[in-house]
């Protein structure tokens, strides 16, 4: 039986941060210190939760084989916008191109690190992988992993 994982997250997703790199001066000596800068920590043990929770709640165990991983995230529109602007966005029409901080690889990367361990042993075991961002009335995170059928 191929497992199928599916479930919704009541909010939009964060992009990860990169983890960033300083030069500490301590007693004359310098050396590198790497740091996450990762602010909404919550959100992480809140996607984490959620997902070990339905994983246990249909005893699903972590996928262990190659598998495919589709993502929908609905970003709210920002408030500024006209209402004749929202209702594009809404019809997808007007489409989320947020250069600066929801780009798709760290969306992608976000989700996918979250859910380690939870619903797939590694996030390696995706080889086909698809995230959708577009504007919705109220925000959400669509997940959907499902085992490639082995020939």
């Amino acid at each position: 039986m191929i497992t199928k994982i599916n479930f919704i997250l009541p909010y939009a997703i964060l992009a990860a941060a990169r983890h960033r790199h300083r030069v500490v001066v301590n007693n004359g000596k310098a050396f590198s210190s790497t740091y996450n800068p990762q602010k909404k920590k919550a959100e992480w043990i809140d996607t984490q939760l959620l997902a070990k929770a339905y994983m246990q709640k249909n005893k699903f165990k972590p996928i262990n084989k190659a598998c495919r991983a589709f993502f929908e995230v609905g970003l709210s529109v920002p408030r500024s916008w006209s209402k004749k602007n929202k209702d594009l966005a809404y019809k997808a029409v007007i489409h989320p191109c947020d250069k600066r901080k929801k780009d798709f690889d760290n969306l992608a990367k976000f989700i996918c690190d979250c859910l380690n361990g939870i619903c797939y042993e590694d996030d390696g075991l995706i080889t086909d992988g698809r995230l959708i961002k577009k504007y919705a009335e109220h925000p959400y995170t669509s997940v959907l992993i499902e085992e490639i059928k082995s020939e």
